[in-house]
């Protein structure tokens, strides 16, 4: 019980503020969720290039990209389950301090990445052309609401954080419904309920669907209570995370296979021991804090380094692409992330304070 006591701390879906100790590292990390969370983005990453590249395949690399999104939205709900444990336990104010916490996380990048490709016209996708847009298209970027107004994205990846941005709305009464209950079949059994019946409203009243990926993100809560019992080697886990990511390799037809392979997954992902392989958890561990801008950055990346840098030799370019796949996610993370993590952080402290006790009129 203690490891995932320690974990509750841990580098978050997207990442809080963490503490440092005198040698300048991290405390309390998660091995486990930082190789979850670098196998999503990797994924991403993987089913991208390709369509960078012009390579003909019969896989279908979209379906892989959205399985790596559902790994990311199952960790998101769960460490940020874990999130709102720590700020409960700090006696704060925790809903508040939650979605001031999100705020500050998610906003400042996003912002940052709609700007930059609106003011340098870059595409949303490789080997189209840029296009105007109204404002409603624009603010729906910025504010990321664009799944309900049905305007596209600036970037092709920034899809899905509209639905992570309303599933936050929502996840703090997920987790005190788990909170009373402590029934994780349950929990993923509601997510699933609250999908089926939003399907079945929006076709009802002709509105785009809201929870189209409820069960991932309860999916995730569930494992939260989940009673952790790490009997099971660091080196199984790994074997285990292979076949998970594998999956994605499978075609499923339908969401409802991804899901089916997620649950089996998470049935045994507190069962498993921390990584300690130091070869494998460093790599895991930066690629993971750095996975945000990752995640945001490599679309417009691939395509200066493919598209607009034709005219060079391949190993220009090839220099080019991995100096901006490095740098830029390093630059983004110190420059953005971090510094308006730290600011959210203390004005959440301090709005979330309790009012001061008053006696007498």
């Amino acid at each position: 019980m203690a490891q995932w006591t320690a974990v509750n701390t841990a580098i978050l879906a997207i990442p809080e503020e963490t503490s440092r100790d005198r040698g300048g590292r991290d405390e309390q990390q998660s091995a486990n969720l930082d190789l979850l969370r670098a196998s999503a983005v990797l994924l991403v990453f993987f089913s991208h290039a390709p369509y960078a590249l012009g390579v003909k395949s019969e896989w279908d690399f979209d379906s892989i990209g959205h399985y790596g999104v559902m790994m990311f939205f199952i960790h998101t709900s769960l460490v940020l389950s874990m999130s709102m444990a720590r700020l409960e336990k700090q006696g704060n104010r925790m809903v508040r301090s939650f979605y001031i916490r999100r705020a500050f996380r998610i906003y400042p990048l996003s912002v940052l990445i709609v700007l930059v490709h609106l003011a340098f016209r870059i595409p949303s996708w490789f080997q189209v052309l840029f296009q105007r847009q109204d404002w409603l298209y624009v603010w729906s970027n910025l504010l990321l609401f664009q799944n309900l107004v049905q305007r596209n994205s600036v970037t092709g990846p920034l899809w899905s954080l509209p639905y992570e941005v309303q599933m936050y709305l929502v996840l703090p009464l997920i987790y005190f419904a788990g909170k009373r209950f402590r029934y994780p079949v349950g929990i993923a059994a509601g997510g699933l309920a609250v999908q089926i019946a939003d399907q079945f409203l929006s076709r009802l009243f002709g509105y785009p669907p809201l929870f189209v990926y409820a069960p991932w993100f309860a999916l995730g809560v569930a494992l939260y209570f989940v009673k952790p019992k790490p009997r099971l080697s660091a080196g199984l886990y790994c074997g285990w995370l292979g076949l998970f990511v594998a999956a994605s390799l499978v075609p499923h037809g339908k969401q409802g296979g991804y899901y089916v392979t997620a649950m089996v997954f998470c049935l045994l992902f507190r069962r498993f021991r921390e990584i300690e392989v130091r070869w494998l958890c460093r790599p895991a561990h930066y690629i993971a804090r750095y996975s945000y801008g990752i995640y945001l950055s490599h679309v417009p990346i691939l395509w200066l380094a493919v598209e607009q840098m034709h005219a060079y030799s391949t190993v220009v370019r090839v220099f080019a692409f991995l100096l901006l796949m490095i740098a830029t996610p390093l630059l983004l993370y110190h420059a953005v992330e971090k510094p308006f993590v730290v600011l959210g952080a203390r004005l959440a402290a301090r709005v979330s304070k309790p009012a001061p006790l008053r006696i007498g009129g």
